[in-house]
């Protein structure tokens, strides 16, 4: 994965520090995320890349969420209790949940921390276990001399455009449904939100 490595993003390992960190500085995801499930009448969330269990709460229904930190598991684990929340450690590149589906994948800010074939990888394997696939990840600065700092210290090395995401959505074999920008509370970072469904879905309807 492309993730860049050294004391700074080591220590961001850490969930306390994480958790901290991304609410200072990039807070005020929730809500968005929740308000596009809702209009697209989503209820069940598989959650792929959790980290700490933040987006928990934009289901109404069932959610299960993997990520490849045992530490971040544990700490979501014990922040979210409760029978419709689950944590599990998985491996993005080897997902399997037997026969379950859900209303939604939902991929975090994570597909810019893997090189183009992976994330269109993570994508395609999203849509085989949900209706839905929501792709939800910052978008790179222009001009603002802090905001290009942060993104060059943030861990994920491929940060892509409203543009190039959709890319690799279509490599992965989905089309696009909607899509939704906004600022973060610190106004430091801006996101997309874009919902995409297996192309095959698409042409029944």
């Amino acid at each position: 994965m492309g993730n860049r490595r050294g004391i700074l993003w080591d220590r961001l390992d850490h969930p306390g520090l994480f958790n901290f960190l991304r609410h200072l500085i990039d807070g005020g995801q929730v809500a968005p995320l929740r308000e596009v499930l809702r209009r697209h009448g989503v209820r069940s969330v598989l959650d792929i890349g959790c980290g700490t269990g933040d987006f928990c709460p934009v289901a109404d229904g069932g959610y299960l969420g993997i990520d490849g930190n045992p530490r971040f598991i544990a700490c979501a684990a014990r922040r979210f209790p409760g029978p419709e929340r689950r944590f599990a450690v998985m491996d993005i590149r080897a997902m399997d949940f037997g026969a379950e589906r859900f209303d939604a994948a939902i991929i975090v800010n994570t597909i810019h921390h893997l090189a183009d074939a992976e994330a269109a990888s993570a994508i395609a394997a999203a849509g085989r276990f949900a209706r839905l696939v929501v792709i939800h990840d910052w978008l790179p600065p222009e001009g603002n001399p802090l905001r290009l700092l942060l993104a060059r210290l943030d861990r994920g090395a491929h940060p892509r455009g409203i543009k190039a995401q959709k890319a690799l959505i279509e490599r992965a074999g989905l089309r696009v449904l909607d899509t939704t920008t906004f600022w973060s509370s610190s106004r430091l970072y801006h996101h997309s939100i874009i919902v995409a469904e297996k192309e095959e879905a698409c042409s029944k309807q």
